[in-house]
């Protein structure tokens, strides 16, 4: 039986409110629950329309095209009505499924072969915000969107556990010693021709400083082979 490794970097973040906020937008567990890129208009519980854009850049080669194709058919399964007209190449009022941008960064830390899925924020280009798949190369980048079209929201096996499965799992790890959090998925980073996903970047939110502390020691236990956490920014971050 092969064995799949789930590499994840947790950063952990004091900016949970002692009323017990929800977790914040931008939760890439959930980019395909209806009423973000996907749209239920008439009521009737199914899905029926694309509410996404999905953003190329201009003279785009070839992979990035293949790519755009591959995301373009998962929305288009998630449905049950054509949507026309799904490609763009400049800023979009709707929500953004962005292939392969070249003036982004966000690549910048994919090796050879290396492709990702991330959230993207809102800003002035893309004003909803969205989904970025992003890579170094265009292999990487039809990994990357080969797993968005074929896998996601599942972590690997179609018929294993989803992202909001281990997002729960972790979620009640942390619990288990009273410290509450809100926990997001930002980014999923996949390996051509590798099984597996090549590591993930969760964002858990914290009450306060002790949580912090704790929950870094409760992590480490679960997980002796975790690294010594370092500081980022107003939070810790564990890889």
């Amino acid at each position: 039986m092969r064995r799949l490794t789930l590499c994840a970097c947790l950063i952990l973040t004091r900016s949970l409110d002692a009323q017990g906020s929800s977790p914040r937008q931008g939760d890439l567990r959930s980019a395909l629950d209806t009423g973000f890129l996907i749209e239920d208009r008439n009521g009737d519980g199914h899905p029926d329309w694309v509410g996404a854009r999905i953003i190329v850049p201009p003279r785009a080669p070839s992979a990035t095209l293949a790519a755009a194709a591959n995301v373009a058919a998962r929305l288009g399964y998630e449905t049950t009505a054509l949507t026309p007209d799904l490609v763009g190449t400049g800023e979009t009022e709707e929500p953004a499924v962005v292939i392969g941008d070249p003036s982004s960064a966000r690549a910048a830390d994919l090796g050879p072969g290396q492709g990702s899925i991330g959230w993207l924020p809102p800003d002035a280009r893309w004003r909803r915000g969205g989904v970025s798949v992003d890579a170094g190369d265009g292999t990487g980048l039809l990994a990357a969107s080969g797993y968005l079209a074929g896998r996601y929201p599942s972590v690997w096996s179609t018929r294993g556990a989803t992202w909001s499965d281990l997002v729960q799992r972790l979620t009640a790890l942390l619990a288990q010693d009273s410290v509450r959090a809100a926990v997001t998925l930002t980014r999923i980073v996949v390996q051509d021709r590798r099984p597996g996903i090549a590591r993930a970047i969760l964002d858990v939110q914290l009450e306060n400083a002790a949580d912090v502390g704790r929950a870094a020691a409760l992590l480490a236990r679960a997980a002796p082979g975790v690294r010594r956490p370092h500081r980022i920014g107003s939070g810790r971050r564990m890889s």
